[in-house]
């Protein structure tokens, strides 16, 4: 699996890098400052709820590396820190995974005990999992 994501960082850098060697990038950043350079809580909410929405949906975690530095410049042209874009991204991923019914590694982790019940060490794990959460 980890390939999978490390593959998925390359294609997101290499479309990244070719959006800024056109200038679409910038474009973009001009763009959105233009439009909610005043609204700072607004433009911070929807990219809290575009990356949680990924990864509620599709389970996107270690491809938002690659955000953080469009995030970085369009905190600092709006005036915030740079820890700002940093905790728009992991805040946005926080939510999306914690909330998630499609996240297939969530699935996954839930479905997983489930289907190994042969062995007696598994079903102790659940059975002391869902007593605890039942108290």
């Amino acid at each position: 699996m980890p390939r999978k994501t490390l593959f998925f960082v390359f294609i997101v850098g290499g479309v990244l890098a070719i959006a800024g060697a056109t200038g679409t990038i910038d474009t973009l950043i001009g763009s959105l400052l233009n439009r909610f350079g005043h609204k700072s809580q607004l433009l911070i909410f929807m990219v809290v709820f575009t990356f949680a929405l990924a990864s509620g949906v599709i389970g996107t975690a270690g491809e938002y590396i690659t955000f953080v530095l469009i995030l970085v410049g369009l905190c600092k042209a709006m005036k915030l820190d740079a820890m700002t874009a940093v905790g728009m991204t992991v805040t946005g991923y926080g939510i999306g995974c914690g909330v998630s019914a499609f996240n297939p590694f969530t699935v996954m982790a839930y479905f997983h005990p489930i289907r190994s019940l042969n062995n007696p060490i598994d079903i102790m794990l659940i059975r002391n999992t869902y007593a605890v959460a039942g108290d």
